[in-house]
């Protein structure tokens, strides 16, 4: 969690469905080092570059999609979609 420094919750569910497909959740980050390193690696090896993140984030549990891209947020909430803040930097993880 050192490189998340916003979660935000978007979607059908952000929306009050009452039987939502899956979760969404963007997640506003900052690079670090290993940033770089990671991309490149999964240029050639497959694996996404923000599944150390999305591990971090949830364990093992599915039906949780992350929107790793700040600007993609930033679209979205200005054509109108609802994004609740779900946590910043700072604030405690013991209420998520």
């Amino acid at each position: 969690m050192t490189l998340v420094d916003e979660l935000y919750l978007f979607g059908s569910y952000a929306l009050g469905a009452l039987e939502p497909h899956d979760v969404d959740v963007a997640v506003d980050f900052h690079r670090d080092e290993r940033m770089p390193q990671l991309e490149v690696a999964s240029n050639f090896s497959g694996p996404t570059p923000h599944g150390e993140l999305r591990r971090q984030l949830t364990g093992r549990s599915r039906g949780i999609q992350f929107r790793f891209d700040t600007a993609l947020r930033r679209q979205l909430e200005s054509v109108g979609m609802p994004m609740l803040r779900l946590w910043r930097r700072g604030d405690s993880l013991q209420h998520l």
